[in-house]
């Protein structure tokens, strides 16, 4: 962490930063990632807070666990850290270029996942999606190096519930993605 830039300026002016668990109310998050291997990718935000659980949230960091396609832990990673002032930030998705990734999204009747956004067709292109179960699989392939955004939509057809949005950051580069 020390590593990143906005962290460290944050640590500079708030040394009593500490990472405190993010809102998990949701059933989007976090981010699940299936490679081909088996193996999953789990990116989880914590609330950077000025060192208490009530006090000023300073922003989000995002941490990376990788499984083994076993299900043993094999790495823990800081992926990026993002102020308060930046807004709501992206969940981070890094990949290696050429590979092919899996996100694991909840499928509820009457709600199907859509791009809201579309991310850019040179570096990440939409392959499929399947359901099993409670579980929409929605395979992607990798086709460049670079940075994307792309924000994805249950578009909810309940006009109670709302749609729930997705906005995922996936970055490309050798040696970026699992198993490095």
């Amino acid at each position: 962490m020390e590593d990143n830039r906005a962290w460290s300026q944050l640590i500079a002016g708030n040394p009593r930063a500490a990472l405190f668990p993010d809102d998990r109310n949701t059933t989007v998050l976090p981010v699940a990632i299936t490679f081909t291997d088996g193996s999953q990718h789990f990116v989880v935000s914590y609330k950077v807070l000025d060192g208490c659980h009530a006090c000023a949230r300073l922003g989000t960091a995002f941490v990376a666990f990788e499984f083994s396609a076993k299900g043993k832990l094999t790495e823990m990673e800081f992926v990026n850290f993002y102020p308060a002032s930046d807004g709501i930030p992206s969940q981070q998705v890094p990949v290696n270029a050429g590979e092919r990734f899996t996100l694991a999204l909840p499928a509820e009747p009457g709600r199907e996942w859509t791009l809201a956004q579309e991310p850019a067709r040179w570096i990440l292109k939409s392959l499929d999606q399947n359901t099993d179960g409670g579980t929409v699989f929605w395979n992607f392939q990798t086709l460049g190096n670079g940075s994307t955004q792309m924000v994805l939509s249950d578009g909810s057809q309940d006009a109670a519930a709302a749609a729930a949005t997705l906005p995922l950051r996936v970055i490309v580069a050798p040696g970026l993605g699992h198993g490095n």
